[in-house]
């Protein structure tokens, strides 16, 4: 689990996969990663979750997103998810990974919920909505007493954004439909122009 985090660490960009149409995340998934995403989120929200997920699972690190139950928590590590992620805080996720040997980060708003979060064994915390919550400058007061919590703030954030994030002390930023902003053709050269800019 301890090389799961560092390698999300590193990677300080984490691609999350979300689509209506099947067969598109498999596809964004290559295309990312021929761009140079080491690590990347496939949400369950996806017609082709599942099987996207254990196909890239033999790539790159990749996590299943939009985890609501514990059922799905084991279907993901059964198809080769290396991580699992919800949008919000539910200790029974958490047991359940740890159990299974993966980690999962928990979605979390305010300092209650991020303390609660690493009291119930989450080594990395997701911050989400980041955007409507204040962006940087409320990622920045949240660490401010929190110093040594590890968080991946996810939610409206813009590639322009990802640089003040990562210095307002971000572990990692998740990226949803900005990467797509160009198109899904352009995904390899929009992860390519972003990993070539990181601070």
């Amino acid at each position: 689990m301890e090389r799961v985090a560092e390698t999300i660490g590193a990677a300080r960009v984490v691609p999350v996969i979300r689509t209506t149409e099947s067969g598109l995340a498999s596809m964004a998934g290559e295309a990312l990663i021929a761009g140079g995403a080491r690590v990347l989120e496939v949400a369950l929200t996806c017609p082709d979750a599942l099987d996207t997920i254990a196909g890239l699972a033999q790539k790159v690190t990749t996590g299943a997103a939009s985890v609501s139950s514990v059922e799905m928590v084991e279907r993901a590590v059964r198809l080769g998810a290396a991580f699992t992620v919800s949008p919000h805080l539910d200790p029974a996720l958490l047991d359940r990974a740890r159990e299974l040997g993966v980690i999962h980060i928990p979605g979390t708003a305010t300092p209650t919920e991020v303390v609660t979060a690493v009291k119930s064994g989450a080594t990395l915390v997701k911050l989400f909505p980041a955007k409507e919550l204040g962006g940087p400058a409320y990622l920045r007061t949240l660490l401010a007493p929190l110093p040594d919590v590890k968080l991946i703030p996810a939610g409206g954030i813009s590639l322009e954004e990802v640089g003040e994030y990562l210095e307002a002390g971000a572990f990692a930023v998740a990226l949803g439909s900005s990467l797509a902003a160009d198109g899904w053709g352009a995904l390899s050269e929009t992860m390519r122009r972003l990993v070539d800019g990181l601070p």
